[in-house]
């Protein structure tokens, strides 16, 4: 996203390019907003974790006299979206002359040379809420009410760029219908012919003129919608558990550090199923406020997952593993 989306779309294109490291930005988020202020910047991407700091982290004296009225394409992508998070980031900064408008979750992957699925321009967040039971349970996406107690928010991603191709299978190649949740693939003028050196990986990658992304998703009105990543899906009891929700609603339990939750499967070897394990890093090390802490985290997986966590780790700070650009690496962890 840095690098093709950044540097060469703006040597390509002859725009002016700021350029900022990110630990510049981990040591103080604030220089971000601030840059896009003082140099004017109309395009700036970053993944959700970004905005998420901007939303809650950041002292509101640092925000004094910021002018983030001429942003125009505010990309989210790299990592999952989540819609409470640019919701909040567009309400805080709209008193600096952010324009929610400029919002826009976008999909894309190496393997397609990046871009690949964008929304329209200007049309802000659409959120698709659908009955978390029914996505779990049957792979499809039902619509329902907003405030339903069932309802999971889901982020538009946009749909194809002229000349690609997106499409949804299940397990056995089949292409799924709108709705129905399966695994996403892509067909384009960039895509990758394969990985250097590496054939099994080249071969798990090819279906014909295909290619597979790795994610889970589902297409509604041409639009594609991911909902988590092929390799992180659990499967306890035949049911399709996504971590996403969950980490995100443990993370904010007060004395839970946000952003360092990890949920994952491990095989069950009293069955042929999975056991659900959550890992969260805290501060906290009192036993009987650890135990509330883990009754707490229980009652969400209950409401969330239809059942408690098999296993809760409440760890130091540090413990949950990253990758270089911030994402969580649930298989290492």
């Amino acid at each position: 996203m840095g690098l093709i989306g950044a540097w060469m779309g703006s040597l390509y294109f002859g725009m002016h390019l700021v350029l900022m490291s990110p630990l510049a930005f981990l040591a103080r988020p604030s220089r971000w907003l601030q840059a896009i202020s003082q140099h004017r910047g109309t395009i700036s991407a970053a993944p959700n974790f970004a905005y998420e700091i901007c939303a809650s982290r950041i002292d509101v004296r640092e925000l004094a006299g910021l002018d983030l009225s001429s942003w125009r394409w505010a990309f989210n992508g790299a990592e999952a979206v989540s819609a409470d998070t640019l919701d909040r980031f567009a309400k805080r900064l709209a008193p600096f002359g952010f324009d929610a408008r400029a919002v826009a979750p976008v999909y894309g992957l190496a393997e397609c040379g990046l871009d690949l699925a964008f929304p329209p321009p200007r049309r802000g967040t659409r959120v698709d809420h659908v009955d978390r039971e029914a996505l779990m349970f049957t792979g499809e996406a039902v619509p329902v009410a907003a405030g339903d107690r069932r309802a999971a928010g889901m982020v538009a991603c946009g749909a194809a760029l002229p000349g690609y191709a997106i499409r949804i299978v299940d397990g056995s190649g089949h292409v799924l219908p709108e709705r129905q949740q399966g695994r996403v693939q892509f067909r384009g003028p960039s895509a990758t012919a394969g990985y250097y050196r590496n054939p099994q990986a080249t071969a798990e990658l090819l279906d014909g003129e295909w290619r597979n992304t790795g994610d889970l998703g589902y297409l509604a009105d041409g639009e594609l919608f991911v909902t988590g990543r092929d390799k992180d899906l659990i499967i306890r009891a035949g049911h399709n558990l996504h971590p996403l929700e969950l980490e995100a609603a443990v993370g904010e339990v007060p004395g839970i550090r946000k952003g360092c939750v990890v949920v994952f499967g491990v095989a069950d070897p009293r069955g042929a199923t999975e056991r659900v394990v959550v890992v969260a890093e805290t501060r906290e090390t009192e036993p009987q406020r650890q135990q509330q802490l883990r009754g707490r985290i229980q009652a969400l997986a209950a409401e969330l997952i239809d059942g408690p966590a098999d296993e809760v780790l409440l760890v130091p700070p540090g413990s949950v593993l990253k990758t270089s650009s911030g994402k969580l690496r649930r298989a290492g962890t």
